[in-house]
């Protein structure tokens, strides 16, 4: 009969064998794509689209070249391209397309397209558009994906990930236009407008770069600052807007508009392309240009006049969620 202290010696080799022969993820590996169920058919619908193109403009101007040309870094956004088959018109920066739930991207042409170069919405008046092919995607069971989008004669790609149960989908681009720029896309409504018939308050927050300029015989270098603004914005459900908002250049914070006597005006939303629009009554604020989504607005790009254009987000302060798109001018 053996004793208990060889017995338990015994025991103790033949758990250490076990142990070395369990998987790596017995450790806290888990096996890649653990739960992860994703296809095509979660990405159906109106998205809408904004990229960071505000990273883009930053190192133009850190590296003093043209940060304009940047403005145009999106997702099919166009404000001088013909050839963009966004659904949302001319906006910087901004996009709308719809996915068909099968892998196909569709977007808008105007009534009378060229022969082989369709000419898109983003600059024409047209109001009859046709919709067109503008792209195509694949979404795999692990939920990353990839997006080619067709742009006249070239081709966008990019990578992305489906997250939120296909209402969200995080992209890097990746052709040589604007490698590694990176964006959001965001399920909104096919149609526009019925989500604003009750009164809604929105905080928006951007940031960027007030551009520097180099040392002359006459005169010292001037240093790059800081340009922030933050403020809410709340639309009235009847088509009257009010706004306040803090702005910070250089270090000097100021406000415009209190609560007692905001900034004030009126506004639109398209019912087809969902683009939101602000018309100032008096002194003007941010001319915010946007996209509607889901639930209200959302993201947005702004084009100030003492800065490169920058990017932002609109929050629903009655809900918990985020919920449209757009551009400013400044």
């Amino acid at each position: 009969m053996s004793s208990p202290r060889k017995f338990l010696r015994g025991s103790f080799l033949i758990a250490l064998i076990a142990v070395a022969l369990l998987p790596s993820a017995s450790f806290g590996q888990i096996p890649y794509g653990l739960g992860l169920s994703c296809n095509n058919g979660m990405l159906i619908g109106s998205y809408a689209a904004q990229m960071g193109i505000d990273v883009v403009n930053a190192i133009n101007n850190v590296n003093a070249t043209s940060g304009k040309a940047a403005a145009d870094a999106g997702f099919g956004s166009s404000t001088g391209i013909a050839s963009s088959l966004t659904l949302s018109g001319k906006l910087l920066g901004l996009s709308r397309f719809l996915f068909d739930g099968n892998g196909n991207i569709v977007g808008a042409t105007s009534s009378t397209p060229s022969a082989t170069i369709p000419t898109g919405l983003a600059n024409t008046s047209s109001t009859n558009a046709i919709l067109v092919p503008a792209g195509s995607y694949t979404v795999n069971q692990d939920c990353t994906a990839s997006i080619t989008l067709t742009q006249g004669t070239s081709s966008l790609t990019f990578n992305g990930v489906v997250a939120a149960g296909g209402n969200e989908v995080i992209i890097q681009e990746t052709d040589t236009s604007n490698p590694g720029v990176v964006g959001t896309l965001t399920h909104g409504p096919n149609f526009c407008g019925t989500d604003y018939n009750n009164p809604q308050s929105f905080a928006f927050s951007y940031d960027g770069i007030t551009a520097g300029a180099a040392a002359t015989s006459s005169a010292a270098a001037t240093p790059a600052t800081l340009y922030s603004n933050i403020g809410i914005l709340t639309l009235d459900g009847n088509g009257n807007f009010t706004i306040t908002y803090w702005e910070n250049k250089g270090g000097t914070i100021t406000r415009n508009g209190t609560s007692a006597a905001p900034l004030y005006g009126t506004y639109s939303i398209s019912n087809t392309n969902c683009t939101v629009s602000l018309t100032y009554t008096g002194t003007k604020g941010p001319a915010f240009s946007t996209l509607a989504t889901a639930g209200g607005l959302g993201a947005f790009v702004v084009s100030p006049a003492t800065t490169m254009p920058l990017i932002g987000t609109f929050v629903n302060v009655g809900r918990a969620v985020t919920s449209t798109y757009g551009i400013v001018n400044q």
